[in-house]
């Protein structure tokens, strides 16, 4: 696990693993691959210093979660031409349109450093940046994204963001706090029933969302896919809504143990009072491992939850 720290470093790919047949589930490999895809996403990451080209990168439905705490009053409204957004204290979430408005307003300079960037699939990506704000007053900004490539364009999906180095609690409890959510969150993706219920309640943000890139290809099965909120045709925008998710813990049956063969924390990082999450998790059916991007947020009362959650599902590992 890697905790949240200043500083640049090394671009982090995924280890070699078996994925399923198919055009979005092709392992990246050290090569072309990678560095198409890398390079993709690294322009995309340059054109976040100019904002007159921010509506390139972002998908329509992107949003952006950041942290009130009521102690900064130029943070308190979030401001357009159109709308005003009043935060409340805690985390709160703005569109990218809103969040340029105010950046703009403060016309601060950028500094911006890339941390790490994982790939969970060819259309799937986890970026850690930190922003260095050069105005009246020096600050940083430490910023998880979640990424898809929605009809072969990478675009950002979820963004959360902390000007915050320490957490809500002390060190050790804040790590402990983090810990518990992410185990509790893969007990109920196996769970199911009123009791799993209250705990993804508790999980999960209000206003969290689940994301994805769909991947059905066969006419027909698109023509369902539609009409059903967890799939969609391949390489369009799936979102879910987290009332969704939730009816669907309440009617799943509890998994048999074999389920979480595979189930693994693939890595943590920590900045102040946010966090991204990146775990593995089988399916009750045993066909698919689904490699989830958690970004998460931790409260005034240390405990800690899920703002965003994109998944990439991938074939179930067969022994040679």
């Amino acid at each position: 696990m890697n905790h949240g720290g200043g500083g640049g470093g090394p671009l982090h790919f995924p280890t070699s693993m078996t994925h399923p047949s198919g055009p979005r589930h092709a392992a990246l490999s050290l090569g072309w691959d990678s560095a198409h895809h890398t390079s993709q996403i690294l322009r995309i990451l340059e054109t976040l210093s100019h904002r007159e080209a921010w509506s390139a990168i972002w998908h329509d439905d992107a949003q952006i979660w950041f942290y009130d705490d009521d102690d900064d009053d130029d943070d308190a409204t979030t401001t357009t031409t159109t709308t005003t957004t009043t935060t409340t204290t805690g985390w709160n979430v703005t569109s990218p349109v809103e969040f340029m408005s105010r950046m703009a307003r403060l016309r601060q300079a950028n500094t911006l450093h890339l941390h790490t960037l994982h790939f969970a699939d060819d259309c799937t990506a986890l970026v850690k940046l930190s922003n260095h704000h050069h105005g009246t007053s020096s600050s940083f900004m430490t910023r998880y994204l979640s990424l898809l490539r929605v009809q072969n364009e990478w675009r950002i999906i979820r963004e959360v963001q902390t000007t915050k180095t320490s957490p809500s609690s002390s060190s050790s409890l804040s790590w402990l706090s983090l810990g518990r959510t992410i185990q509790d969150y893969m007990e109920v993706e196996h769970g199911g029933g009123t009791h799993d219920v209250k705990r993804a309640t508790k999980l999960f943000h209000p206003r969290a969302t689940l994301t994805a890139v769909g991947m059905t290809d066969d006419e027909d099965d698109a023509d369902l896919a539609s009409s059903s909120a967890w799939s969609a045709p391949a390489g369009t925008y799936l979102e879910i809504p987290l009332d969704t998710y939730i009816a669907g813990v309440a009617d799943q049956t509890p998994h048999d143990t074999m389920a979480a063969t595979h189930d693994a924390v693939i890595n943590v990082d920590v900045t102040g009072n946010a966090a991204a999450a990146v775990v593995r998790v089988g399916n009750g059916a045993q066909t698919l491992v689904f490699e989830d991007i958690l970004l998460l947020g931790q409260s005034a009362d240390g405990k800690y939850q899920i703002l965003s959650k994109t998944f990439s599902p991938q074939a179930w590992p067969i022994k040679s």
